[in-house]
């Protein structure tokens, strides 16, 4: 005999479901409101390190080591505090507020005309949307043709890759001590090894992954042949 029993759920608390609602929405407004101040740091930051760099006729790269900002960063607040999106006086809050608070998006975002800021937000969410639709978005309101990536030449990007790997390889087993030669060419060896298993799809051999990230000391990673003799352009000794 059976018995079919229907388990009823018990009934919402709508006042407990009306309370977390509210506080998720409280909380994204600080949250966007948050992010809004960001973007009018990054705004101020620019403006300073425009004027700072105005100012500075030597000593330029010692004051950004001192603010610990390189000198990449340094330009892209530069671009940003001399746009016109800085020059607005940051007093629009809510359109601050649909800013992402990220430098390199900001530096594009900053260069259109207020105007053509806000008409843009209308079109395309920036916090979301990636750095490269942002920057075409950006450029498009600014009329720039945005220029359709160019495929690479197969051939030639190969090339360039066995050229810097060999000449890393060569650099590695020149500067080698005499007694080390031979454990540089078992780790080139394996390198390369590991590197071709990996563009045909075979899976990682976990004995050479482990040597791998031993060795590991964050460079290019290096491939070689076995013998330096047999690398282009090397001569013999």
């Amino acid at each position: 005999m059976s018995t079919d029993v229907t388990a009823t759920a018990a009934p919402a608390d709508e006042t407990a479901v009306r309370g977390a609602i509210d506080q998720i929405k409280t909380e994204l407004r600080n949250l966007a409101r948050n992010e809004g101040n960001a973007v009018a740091s990054h705004l101020r930051i620019g403006k300073a390190l425009a004027e700072l760099r105005a100012q500075t006729k030597s000593g330029w790269f010692a004051q950004l080591e001192e603010l610990g900002i390189n000198a990449r960063v340094a330009r892209r607040y530069i671009s940003l505090g001399n746009s016109p999106l800085a020059a607005s006086g940051l007093g629009e809050s809510a359109l601050l507020e649909q800013l992402p608070p990220d430098l390199m998006k900001l530096e594009w975002l900053g260069q259109p005309q207020l105007e053509q800021l806000r008409e843009l937000l209308l079109t395309l969410d920036c916090k979301t949307a990636g750095r490269s639709q942002v920057n075409a978005a950006a450029k498009k309101m600014l009329g720039r043709v945005v220029a359709a990536p160019t495929a690479p030449n197969i051939e030639k990007a190969a090339a360039k890759i066995f050229e810097r790997l060999y000449a890393e390889a060569g650099r590695l087993l020149d500067t080698a001590p005499p007694q080390h030669l031979e454990r540089a060419r078992e780790l080139l060896a394996d390198g390369l090894r590991q590197a071709l298993e990996e563009l045909a799809g075979v899976p990682k051999n976990p004995v050479i992954q482990a040597g791998a990230d031993q060795e590991d000391n964050g460079e290019v990673p290096l491939a070689s042949l076995s013998h330096p003799q047999a690398r282009p352009g090397r001569r013999a000794r």
